[in-house]
């Protein structure tokens, strides 16, 4: 933002550091709205895997089957963007 919508670069740091500290939020506060479920779907309250609930947390890539499906996730971000 600072290098092309004339953002002040003095708070480019404060900026970053509270994105950061909001998405820590963000995932304590989904964390404590799951928790219970997390522990009945992983079985228990000391299991954590990735492959189980690690994507409520965080976003994985996929390897998509066609070309024409990438299209289809590339066309809209375009416009949005």
């Amino acid at each position: 933002m600072a290098s092309v919508r004339g953002f002040p670069w003095k708070k480019v740091p404060s900026y970053c550091i509270a994105q950061l500290l909001g998405a820590i939020c963000g995932a304590g506060i989904v964390y404590a709205n799951y928790y219970h479920a997390i522990n009945v779907y992983e079985g228990g309250s000391d299991i954590r895997t990735v492959s189980g609930t690690g994507y409520l947390f965080a976003t994985y890539a996929v390897r998509l089957p066609h070309p024409p499906c990438r299209l289809v996730l590339m066309v809209p971000s375009r416009l949005i963007t």
